[in-house]
């Protein structure tokens, strides 16, 4: 038996090294089951992120146009009540120029007082 391993080593070897390759490579596919795992990890992460960036761009995008709603109606609301004021201011004028100087300095002096309380 020993006479035919000397004959056949190179035979002999050439198995041993055909073995190693063979199981080197099935173990790579090891590894490439692996990394396909890792890939569709990676993938399924980025899909999720992507969703939750369109959801708070979206929430911003309606924050803004309420905050647009709000800043147009409180601007509104502001001018109403300067029309307002304007015309109010006008009929005090108005109702003013009928009186006398000491009707009108007693007038004056009575909304500088009611303003001074107002504002206290």
């Amino acid at each position: 038996m020993l006479a035919w391993l000397k004959e056949r080593w190179e035979l002999i070897l050439g198995f041993l090294v055909g073995l190693v390759g063979i199981l080197a490579l099935t173990r790579g596919n090891t590894n490439k089951k692996v990394l396909g795992a890792k890939g569709d990890l990676l993938e399924s992460t980025t899909d999720t992120l992507e969703g939750e960036h369109q959801n708070f761009v979206d929430a911003v995008a309606q924050a803004n146009d309420s905050h647009d709603s709000n800043v147009d109606s409180i601007l509104t609301n502001r001018d109403n009540a300067l029309e307002e004021l304007d015309q109010s201011t006008k009929d005090k004028i108005a109702e003013m120029s009928d009186k006398s100087n000491v009707d009108l300095a007693a007038e004056i002096q009575r909304i500088v007082e009611q303003n001074s309380k107002v504002e206290s």
